[in-house]
């Protein structure tokens, strides 16, 4: 009677735990402050959990890890919200904080877990930032860990471990790097102790890691110096355009990747990479939240460790190399028409004439893909190199080159039209620290009229971001950008409404003073000018890959006067993408269309609709600064040094 109850009871259990899901996914979200009344004052809003709602459903996934979720009221919304939406196989919630008393982590899943741990009571010592040479304290981590384990027929087991690290807000008492790097440590611990009581362990580390992969946190968690199979590999996760951002910081139009999937090696082999994604819905994203979600897809079968030399050649330096699109479709930008003039800009990164053949050719297919009539280059080696370009540019009857104090860069303009008036300003000066420099690859001034519309066209090329090794880059930019700033006051005090588009690689993102001189918002509205912000079809507006960080910046701009802002067509103004955008340059290149007619000033409500501190909004959602509430520097007090 016995021995039957017991069978009775393992298969009820097998019932409950164990799924026969073949292939299950594995969505990691953060949901933007998903708080409701009474937990605070500032709820989500409908419009944007309805985003979150289409975010979430189109992918279907079968375990939801959320971070920035409110207490239980925010998780038991949630919940319905999904249930509202058509997402009714969810079985399983839970939640958990640590510290921080305001931003949870939540687990919500189809499957029930066979077993749940969140690590809620971890803490670090760290000495606080005034008192370098005093005690180290003791500091929770802010938000925990939650770990779950999962089980499926075949006695496949999954780990799958979530975490929301310390953000890059500066902390009042302690250096915020560094309590990062403490927590991502002691999350290593935990991946460390699963590893020594299962070593064939299959594990998937989810969440905001809030810092790039080439961090210190980041290293910590891969640990390069471990053997390999008990590393931890960075999946790195692309959109199906082959873009792998997953946090847009809307202040200074950086698309960052600080959302991570990381995978233990035995894992690995099943990944189904061609199902792992970030996902991007462009009418959904940027008001669902400032973060996009990372999906991974397992087969629930144990597959053949992968070998070494295949470890070694797809994830080199525990990162995942594959950089490839998902999807082959060009999103082409629209081309030009009688009605409008269009103005190309584009950073070549380099172009000279022993560039090699298929770069040249990229570069060119790129250009192609719209019929602009005037052409601003930056990146230009020499003389030979523009002539070079003349030749490949169908119907152009006008070349200029800036030839400044940097010999190895220059801008040059080509056009389809000449214009009345051309300058290569090479002797623009400033001073830094009582020592003149000149701007070092100067501006260039063309004005154009056509059929009696005027306006100037102004190209710049700013000081880079590598270190002087006399004076700060990020001043010698600022005092670039002023001259220019002086230039089109220049034009405007010479012709008072007259028309300026400003283009060009600037260098600096848009919350940084460079950009601040040149929008010069301090003055009255008619001596501003607006950043255009062209966008491309995802609705992103970045134009630099940084690889070092894998960043995607917005550094190259077209900046338009009171006066001229009217005549900027929309609908034909972006950032050009394809495919093989890479091949070319690291930066993308943007067409703006001018209707060549004056048109009526715009009205200043509608402007600062249109372009809240001078920056093109489109229909983005601009999210309030994330502030930690919950931050607590202490618990229990100081520790004392001998205390381990």
């Amino acid at each position: 009677m016995t021995s039957r109850i017991m069978t009775v009871l393992l298969v009820w259990f097998s019932f409950i735990f164990l799924s026969s899901a073949k292939e299950i996914s594995v969505m990691a979200y953060n949901v933007h402050n998903y708080f409701v009344v009474p937990e605070t004052e500032k709820p989500k809003g409908d419009d944007s959990k309805k985003a979150l709602m289409g975010m979430i459903k189109n992918s279907n996934p079968d375990i939801l890890f959320v971070v920035e979720l409110g207490g239980e009221k925010s998780l038991a919304d949630l919940m319905e919200n999904l249930k509202k939406a058509g997402c009714k196989d969810y079985v399983f919630s839970d939640e958990m904080t640590g510290e921080d008393e305001s931003r949870h982590i939540g687990l919500i899943s189809k499957f029930r877990p066979v077993k749940v741990e969140k690590k809620e009571n971890l803490y670090y010592k760290i000495k606080p930032k005034d008192r370098q040479d005093g005690y180290p304290e003791k500091v929770f981590v802010q938000r925990g860990f939650l770990h779950a384990v999962f089980e499926f027929e075949n006695n496949y087991r999954l780990h799958v471990v979530g975490a929301h690290l310390k953000s890059r807000l500066p902390h009042p008492r302690y250096i915020q790097t560094d309590m990062r790097r403490y927590e991502a440590r002691l999350l290593r611990y935990l991946v460390n102790q699963i590893q020594e009581n299962e070593p064939e362990a299959n594990i998937l580390v989810v969440g905001d890691f809030n810092d790039v992969y080439s961090s210190d946190p980041m290293i910590t968690l891969r640990a390069p110096e471990k053997s390999p199979e008990n590393r931890l590999y960075d999946l790195r996760p692309v959109d199906r355009n082959g873009m792998a951002w997953t946090h847009w910081w809307h202040s200074e139009d950086i698309y960052g990747r600080i959302d991570y999937a990381m995978a233990s090696s035995s894992l690995l082999p099943e990944i189904k990479f061609e199902k792992t994604q970030v996902v991007h819905l462009p009418e959904y994203w940027m008001f669902a939240s400032d973060h996009r979600p990372v999906l991974v897809t397992i087969s629930t079968e144990n597959a053949r460790p992968l070998g070494k030399e295949t470890i070694d050649k797809d994830f080199p330096d525990g990162v995942c190399a594959s950089y490839k699109t998902t999807d082959k479709k060009k999103n082409l930008a629209a081309n030009g028409n009688p009605e409008t003039l269009p103005v190309l800009f584009f950073d070549t990164g380099g172009y000279s004439i022993e560039l090699p053949a298929e770069r040249k050719k990229e570069i060119f297919e790129q250009v192609a893909r719209n019929k602009a009539d005037i052409f601003v280059f930056t990146g230009i080696k020499d003389a030979k190199a523009m002539d070079e370009i003349m030749d490949r540019l169908n119907g152009c009857v006008f070349k200029e080159m800036v030839e400044g104090a940097d010999r190895e860069s220059h801008i040059a303009v080509f056009a389809k039209i000449k214009p009345e008036k051309f300058e290569a300003m090479t002797d623009v000066k400033y001073k830094i620290e009582d020592k003149e420099l000149p701007v070092s690859r100067g501006f260039a001034h063309a004005v154009f009229n056509v059929k009696g519309y005027k306006f100037h066209l102004l190209a710049a090329d700013l000081k880079d971001r590598q270190q002087h090794p006399e004076y700060n880059q990020t001043d010698m930019r600022r005092y670039e950008a002023r001259q220019l700033r002086y230039l089109v006051n220049d034009i405007s005090k010479a012709e008072p409404g007259s028309n300026i588009l400003v283009v060009g690689n600037l260098n600096d993102t848009c919350g940084k003073s460079p950009m601040k001189e040149l929008y010069n918002r301090r003055s009255g509205i008619e001596k501003r000018l607006f950043d255009i912000r062209p966008l491309d079809p995802m609705n992103t507006s970045w134009t630099c890959w940084n690889s070092a960080t894998d960043d995607y910046e917005r550094i190259d701009y077209a900046l338009a006067s009171f006066s001229m802002i009217s005549e900027i067509a929309r609908d034909r103004t972006c950032v050009i993408y394809s495919d093989d955008w890479k091949k070319a340059s690291v930066h993308r290149p943007f067409i703006v269309n001018l209707y060549c007619t004056d048109s009526d000033k715009p009205l200043k409500e509608n402007l600062d609709k249109t372009y809240p501190y001078c920056i093109y909004s489109g229909e983005a959602a601009h999210f309030e600064e994330d502030m930690e509430i919950g931050d607590k520097p202490e618990r229990n007090g100081p520790v004392d040094p001998v205390d381990e």
